[in-house]
């Protein structure tokens, strides 16, 4: 018996392991000697080097910490065994420092062009986190701009509203575009709002993402992008846009444009994200980032303590304005007094008890509707979820319906 248990169990361990190989779509793997990147840290870098490859064909894997005595030869069987993207790429750092780079593909030559300046984006970095970061994203910019062609509308940097939809007066235009330049030019953070009819068969981010990134807005800023077709936004976050607009923030802020989206006031609408948009980055800024665990709390005025002393005066007072009050009415009935049995209180022969009964003579139901509740916000952990646009950049942000 000991045996059949010990030959079912070895199985399933066997299984565990085949099924783990077989569903391998990790892109990062890591050595077991050594401490490289966090839980939130590794998933974060798997979930946008999935969303890469899922959204722009580019398979990136990198290993690192990995225990071989030919880290090249190792990147090679890596390159054979993950993926199907038609660009590829993998690093592979060993447990001694030494690297392995191989690409796949129609880019591959430049990849292996900038193969110094790839090794020393990871290679300087200040974190493991970063390292990884910065090398994918440099191998997306590298091969994107060979591959990918964006169907955004090219504009001037310093258009702030574009409002292909036709959404607003030529006035409304025109006053929006100057709050809103006003607003970048003081902040140092680009303020951008877009209205499309349609995205061109892209997801509504990748179109948010490239309109900021392929019309040259600066590093640090956000833009708001407003598609008619399907009633739908987005927020697109970069650099410090990412900071100071966190998911719970972009919720709030849209959450107070609402009720203007819905009924079409546009102009209202727009009008609230730049006022709001200037006061979150003024607050960031200093510090104060609104976040679902961060809101201001609402102003109150301080209430005075009531101290031990004006307890024990008020019990005092409110004592002898009791014995008063009872010693008062007492003097004032003089037709009684006091009995000693119940049945001095009751008429002779005047009570009677035949049965009882119950009588329901008056029903109100009470319902209330509880609506199904929604949640927003970012989640408990609060913060951007960031992903990596075709331009090899960071965004964060989201979106929603109107």
């Amino acid at each position: 018996m000991k045996k059949i248990i010990t030959i079912l169990f070895t199985l399933l361990l066997l299984s565990v392991g085949i099924t783990r190989i077989s569903a391998d779509e990790e892109h990062i793997f890591l050595g077991e000697n050594g401490y490289f990147l966090t839980e939130d840290e590794y998933r974060e870098l798997n979930d946008d080097l999935r969303y890469i490859e899922d959204n722009y064909d580019i398979g990136i894997y990198f290993g690192i910490g990995i225990e071989t005595n030919d880290a090249q030869s190792y990147a090679y069987e890596i390159m054979q065994r993950t993926g199907y993207a038609p660009e590829k790429v993998v690093l592979i750092v060993d447990d001694k420092g030494s690297y392995g780079l191989v690409a796949e593909g129609s880019c591959a030559n430049l990849i292996y062009a900038e193969e110094t300046d790839l090794w020393t984006k990871y290679a300087l970095a200040t974190t493991y986190y970063d390292g990884i970061r910065d090398f994918y994203q440099a191998c997306v910019r590298i091969i994107n701009g060979q591959v990918y062609h964006t169907n955004v509308p090219q504009v001037s940097n310093e258009v702030k509203i574009y409002d292909a939809a036709n959404l607003l007066t030529d006035v409304q235009r025109n006053d929006l575009q100057v709050r809103l330049k006003k607003i970048s030019d003081e902040q140092n953070m680009d303020v951008v709002v877009v209205t499309a009819d349609a995205t061109d068969g892209m997801w509504i981010n990748d179109y948010a993402d490239d309109f900021y990134d392929y019309n040259g807005y600066k590093d640090d800023g956000l833009l708001l992008l407003l598609v008619m077709d399907d009633r739908s936004w987005y927020v697109s976050t970069k650099g410090k846009g990412i900071d100071y607009f966190t998911d719970y923030g972009i919720d709030c802020i849209v959450d107070d444009m609402m009720d203007d989206l819905a009924d079409g006031n546009y102009y209202e609408a727009f009008m609230t994200f730049a006022d709001e948009t200037e006061s979150y980055i003024i607050d960031g800024k200093n510090g104060n980032i609104i976040d679902n665990n961060t809101d201001p709390p609402i102003p109150t005025k301080k209430e005075k303590h009531f101290g031990a002393l004006n307890v024990g005066i008020s019990s005092f007072v409110a004592a002898l304005s009791s014995l008063f009050s009872s010693l008062f009415l007492r003097g004032q009935m003089k037709s009684t007094k006091r009995q000693h049995f119940a049945n001095s209180y009751l008429v002779q022969n005047s009570f009677h008890l035949n049965g009882y009964s119950d009588y329901l003579v008056d029903r109100k139901i009470s319902r209330h509707y509880n609506p199904p509740q929604t949640n927003t916000s970012s989640g408990s952990g609060g913060g951007s979820i960031t992903h990596t646009s075709s331009s090899g950049s960071s965004h964060g942000g989201h979106g929603g319906h109107f």
